[in-house]
């Protein structure tokens, strides 16, 4: 007989019932050099905890079984990386680097540079340029033999794209800004991408400009940083800002500001990529975001406290893009960070997506800058309050009772309940049976 449950944060398994009844995993964070390497970089020390309720002809009855072992930190499925090592068969394993050249591109950064730089002027006389998915390469078409050449005349590309290749058509904004070209990766238990909106990218902008954050490091938000670096051009915006992301097509549209990396375990793939972090850390102010939202938030914490460790600030800004119903899990390893009452969108996320006049996401931006400095008067939809002295949603209101803002969400106005002495759900009714039971415990 089989059971299938799922308890708080324990894990979704089917097992004998008449052995294990539960499991939960944690993360045993241990030096980096001592765990194998997959594709994706250093894995990550897990442990798996089993209840186990034995038959009765055993004498040791029900207790508490686990087994460690070493798997990819950045993907949660099998299918998406293979690697699996028991603790106990490390030596089995004396490979301590693996190769990722399916992650690596096969020119040199200059030649990237040429290519970016000649499509823009491509563009601007008419000419058909696109993005290959296969070849990982700028090109336009030739208009002989129907026939496709790279943007730079170091490689020409002798086959038909269209018809075997998979293309993106390109303008001169989408150069600038790819993410708004290039299709979305959708591994929900890897590297699901989801962008956001013009809106949050503007306000994140200007969040970055009244905290005067001048060189920003972008983990994983590759809207954000195609928009600051097309704010660049246009309009001469003096915030920098550095991609780290592990999706390598981005190095083709952002060859001098991309490294790729693994914002799970730390691991920068490109030895001159990484000097160039390195190199980028010195002048560093602030650092966002934007981890999956299944992504261990341990995880991320441990790889983002090692980066910055190289950092010559004594102070960097944090933002750190996560749903609100999750802030307990997050404040876990990162208590100083709080949340803005701001709700950030995504272009591309069924859920956390703004649809017309109701914006519902229930995403925040956690901070370690003080409140009170950021200010949301040009962003519609919110108010000041003069208690907190914050920017809050126009649906909340302070509970002078609790001495704060308190509604959560910011869509609905929390009321106060007297026997709980707390504010709640508009809907929520108190239960004296619930109460009394609970004075009795």
């Amino acid at each position: 007989m089989y059971v299938s449950l799922i308890i708080n944060q324990f894990i979704f398994i089917s097992i004998p019932l008449a052995f294990t009844l539960f499991a939960r995993i944690e993360v045993i964070l241990n030096d980096v050099k001592e765990a194998p390497f997959c594709l994706h970089g250093p894995t990550t020390l897990f442990e798996r905890f089993y209840f186990c309720n034995k038959s009765s002809g055993d004498n040791s009855g029900s207790h508490y079984e686990s087994k460690r072992f070493y798997a990819c930190s950045a993907y949660r499925d099998r299918k998406l990386c293979s690697f699996y090592c028991k603790e106990e068969d490390l030596n089995k394993h004396p490979q301590r680097s693996v190769s990722s050249h399916h992650l690596l591109l096969p020119y040199k950064t200059t030649y990237y540079k040429e290519s970016l730089k000649s499509a823009l002027r491509l563009c601007s006389v008419g000419k058909n340029v696109k993005y290959c998915e296969d070849c990982r390469l700028l090109i336009y078409e030739t208009f002989h033999n129907n026939k496709y050449k790279a943007v730079t005349s170091e490689v020409i590309i002798n086959q038909k794209h269209t018809d075997q290749h998979t293309t993106v058509n390109l303008t001169k904004e989408t150069i600038l800004q790819p993410s708004f070209a290039l299709k979305p990766l959708s591994q929900d238990k890897g590297n699901a991408q989801f962008f956001f909106s013009a809106s949050t990218c503007s306000v994140l902008l200007s969040i970055l400009k009244q905290t005067q954050s001048n060189n920003v490091l972008c983990i994983g938000t590759p809207r954000l940083h195609g928009y600051i670096q097309r704010e660049k051009v246009l309009s001469s915006c003096e915030v920098n800002s550095l991609l780290l992301d592990l999706d390598p097509r981005y190095k083709v549209f952002f060859p001098t500001t991309f490294c790729l990396f693994n914002m799970c375990n730390g691991h920068v793939f490109n030895s001159d990529e990484k000097k160039r972090l390195t190199s980028y850390l010195k002048v560093c102010d602030a650092v966002i975001v934007d981890p999956p939202f299944g992504a261990l938030p341990v995880l991320v914490s441990s790889a983002l406290r090692k980066l910055l460790e190289s950092a010559s600030s004594k102070f960097i800004k944090i933002f750190w893009i996560f749903p609100i119903f999750l802030t307990s899990l997050l404040q876990t390893c990162e208590p100083s960070l709080k949340p803005l009452h701001y709700r950030v969108n995504y272009d591309n996320h069924h859920v956390f997506k703004k649809r017309r006049n109701e914006d519902i996401s229930l995403v925040r931006i956690f901070t370690n800058v003080p409140l009170k400095q950021i200010s949301l008067a040009d962003v519609d939809g919110y108010q000041f309050c003069r208690y907190c002295e914050i920017w809050v949603s126009q649906y909340n209101w302070h509970c002078r009772r609790c001495n704060t803002c308190t509604s959560v969400a910011g869509r609905r106005r929390y009321v106060h309940c007297s026997e709980c002495n707390t504010c709640v759900k508009p809907h929520y009714m108190h239960c004296v049976a619930y109460l009394e039971l609970f004075r009795k415990t």
